[in-house]
């Protein structure tokens, strides 16, 4: 059987497009890699922040509960700034949901502690910092461990 040259160019237009969206995909694909990669760089980055945002809470806290132990309260608030600004980014792009779970226990306590130092109730924001303590230092620690193991 002999192709015309109509046939001829049929056939290479679909060869050509074949090709086409090969190349395409292909492109696609790697693209898609890099942005990950670029996105777990990202995340990797804000764990860390947040790692030394708690730790500064958590010396916070135990500030609080050595001033009442004293008799003294202080006005100063737990800074919960980062967080508040990356959680979304977070819940989006993770990928271990028991870092989120980590996270966000340890920020319900601040923000307990916080409420309470808003509302001018500073013992009641001590004593809960002295109540807590032990649970937000074990969930960091679960933090840390999860963020040095790269299981984000």
């Amino acid at each position: 059987m002999k192709l015309t040259l109509s046939d001829t160019i049929q056939l290479s237009i679909a060869v050509a497009t074949f090709l086409a969206v090969i190349v395409a995909l292909t492109i696609e694909v790697f693209r898609r890699i890099s942005e990950n990669k670029n996105k777990n760089k990202h995340l990797k980055n804000i764990f860390k922040a947040l790692e030394t945002e708690i730790k500064e809470g958590l010396e916070r806290s135990e500030a609080l509960i050595k001033l009442a132990q004293n008799g003294k309260l202080s006005f100063s608030r737990i800074y919960v700034v980062l967080w508040d600004s990356t959680r979304h980014e977070i819940c989006q792009n993770i990928k271990n949901f028991e870092i989120l779970q980590c996270l966000h226990k340890i920020y319900y306590r601040f923000d307990l502690i916080n409420f309470n130092m808003e509302c001018n109730r500073l013992a009641v924001g001590a004593s809960f910092a002295k109540e807590y303590i032990d649970e937000m230092k074990k969930n960091f620690k679960k933090f840390q461990n999860f963020i040095n193991e790269n299981k984000t």
